[in-house]
């Protein structure tokens, strides 16, 4: 049941055109806010397109956050009257369906960006996809983690770290190491894999001279989630003793951000501390501190205008992705499925996947013409983070609200709640399936039709709810999900 009865509700919703207007002027300044940054970054190196691009960027920041100031100064009375008595955490106890019904879609999300990513490399929409889904995904992965976490470590929750974290990710890099050795040694001329693209995504450097000892701490492929997930459960109770827990966060995010290229690179990459300082750590203490609004967050969920108003956002963040690609390339039109010189560096770009997630270094992501410029690049560069957090906070929102709901859900015979809750299984075994598939000749081969992008989403979707079925859960928690450490922990 909604934890919001319509009947605390005094006025209805407020304006769905407010609503909806608001969240395009946030994705809008949020976008032209990464896309000032690299054309600003792009006049200084000469380029000459960049200077008419500048100004044009310019003037979407001044019209969106005009939009989006005059619509929140009449949105919010609105919403304190719209949300008034709904304020406070729920009641002890009560389950929100709504995370793990999100969670369904989202692992899904995850392994058809994995399992089609060498596929997806060698068409142009692939860069198009892949900036889109980098401004949201794993920012509302680290919220929802952050919003169902407790600060309070209790024994019982510490140990279920050591089970769920610790054990799976030992065991299934392990696995990983072993896997990826192999298909290496006998998949190589078999299919044409392409070294680079396993070697940047199944471990560092050349995979069959790696040292076990030294890649171990090094996560394959999806498992760079799970120390990250460790050290925010074991940090986020002394993080939050600050009087302003998430603006720290930021600030020390764009620190991190400045960091020369080889730094962040090397000495944040054991156990992807990187990705937590640079990406994660803002997102889930964002969730751990709307944990408390929860009430209300449900309620703004639930109403109809926020429906609408997501559906917007994506379809505007799909928009400027599109125009980002065709403008990066030169083709305004240009065929669905034509293929594109991977190799071919960024002609023209108002973001990319780097500047969307922000998990690489700042001048990884601006490539500044010579480094005795960068004390220039970083009087600008934090700009990606503070004002491109805009499209972000948008995007991550509306991902909840449009594969979510307050109530469980059910498709026929399948239950998507419970497997959302079950979605662990899927983000770590779709890896096995990625691995296994360089085995064949789908990722290589010369045809990109539609008829094999269904096959792909065919096949994402069966193996997704194959590992997250119930017998198969079971099968494969005791095993590589949270393996047995009773004998290494204390009595509970």
């Amino acid at each position: 049941e909604p934890l919001v009865e319509p009947s605390q509700i005094e006025e209805g919703e407020p304006s769905t055109v407010l609503v909806v207007l608001l969240f395009q002027a946030l994705t809008v300044f949020g976008a032209s806010a990464c896309g000032l940054v690299h054309c600003v970054n792009a006049h200084e190196k000469g380029e000459g397109w960049a200077r008419e691009q500048v100004w044009y960027m310019v003037g979407a920041q001044a019209g969106s956050l005009a939009l989006g100031a005059t619509c929140a100064r009449w949105l919010l009375p609105q919403c304190r009257r719209c949300l008034a008595g709904c304020w406070g955490a729920p009641p002890h106890g009560k389950v929100e369906h709504r995370w793990d019904t999100a969670k369904f879609t989202l692992t899904q999300v995850v392994a058809f960006s994995h399992i089609g990513m060498t596929f997806m490399n060698r068409v142009w929409w692939g860069s198009w996809y892949q900036t889109f889904k980098e401004f949201w995904l794993m920012q509302t992965y680290f919220f929802i983690s952050g919003y169902l976490s407790s600060p309070i470590p209790t024994r019982k929750r510490l140990q279920a770290v050591w089970r769920s974290l610790v054990g799976a990710y030992v065991i299934n890099q392990t696995l990983y190491f072993v896997l990826d050795k192999i298909v290496y040694k006998y998949g190589w001329s078999a299919t044409r894999l392409q070294h680079t693209y396993l070697a940047e995504y199944s471990g560092r450097g050349d995979v069959m001279h790696q040292n076990f000892l030294l890649e171990f701490w090094l996560p394959t492929g999806p498992l760079w989630y799970l120390p990250n997930l460790l050290a925010l459960r074991l940090v986020a109770p002394w993080w939050l003793e600050l009087r302003w827990p998430l603006a720290t966060a930021v600030v020390l995010q764009c620190l991190i951000l400045s960091l020369k290229e080889d730094d962040f690179d090397t000495r944040l990459s054991f156990m992807s501390i990187g990705d937590l300082l640079s990406m994660g750590l803002p997102w889930y203490v964002l969730g751990v501190k709307a944990r408390p609004y929860s009430t209300a967050l449900n309620a703004v969920f639930d109403w109809s205008a926020t429906w609408w108003a997501s559906l917007g956002a994506f379809a505007t963040g799909i928009a400027l992705c599109y125009l980002n690609t065709a403008h990066q390339l030169g083709r305004p039109l240009f065929g669905i499925y034509a293929e594109r010189d991977i190799q071919e560096p960024a002609k023209r770009q108002w973001f990319n996947a780097y500047s969307a997630r922000l998990t690489s270094s700042f001048e990884t992501t601006l490539a500044p013409v010579e480094s005795a410029k960068m004390h220039l690049y970083l009087t600008y560069a934090w700009w990606l983070v503070v004002g491109g957090n805009a499209i972000r906070l948008v995007l991550a929102f509306a991902a909840v609200r449009l594969f979510s709901r307050a109530n469980p859900v059910r498709i026929g015979p399948l239950d998507v709640t419970a497997m959302g809750k079950r979605s662990i299984s899927n983000y770590l075994m779709h890896w096995y399936v990625f691995i296994c598939l360089q085995l064949t000749s789908f990722d290589t081969d010369q045809w990109y039709g539609p008829l094999k992008i269904l096959a792909l989403i065919l096949l994402v979707i069966l193996q997704s709810l194959f590992w997250m079925s119930l017998p198969v859960y079971r099968i494969l928690r005791p095993v590589f999900l949270a393996p047995d450490m009773d004998r290494l922990l204390l009595p509970p």
